[in-house]
């Protein structure tokens, strides 16, 4: 990312993402930054680290690990995978907390 107002208006949205519980979701995550790490976060949902999605028991395919976090290095890219399991609003955000003060967070809305 670029300066700190074209960071701010990279979080920021009109509305949050909605989905249903039993949804599966696909996020598509780019750190854009030329020097910077990131760590994206998601409350209320994990994903695989090794891709696909947990089955009901909470089991990841390929003997991956559930996670619900993942750092990102400069100009990295990836794609999770999540199912939406739990109703609520839960928050994503960097996890280098200086970060989400300076708005790099949103929630995502999953109805019942």
């Amino acid at each position: 990312m670029g300066n700190e107002e074209e960071e701010e208006e990279f979080m920021r949205t009109e509305s949050w993402p909605q989905s249903k519980v039993g949804a599966r979701i696909r996020l598509r995550l780019l750190n854009v930054s030329p020097n910077a790490i990131h760590s994206f976060g998601l409350h209320g949902c994990n994903f695989c680290d090794r891709g696909g999605v947990m089955d009901d028991s909470g089991v990841c395919p390929r003997g991956g690990l559930p996670l619900n976090i993942v750092n990102l290095t400069p100009l990295e890219g990836t794609m999770v995978d999540v199912r939406a399991d739990n109703p609520g609003r839960w928050m994503y955000h960097c996890h280098i907390l200086e970060r989400v003060e300076e708005g790099m967070m949103g929630y995502f809305d999953v109805a019942p």
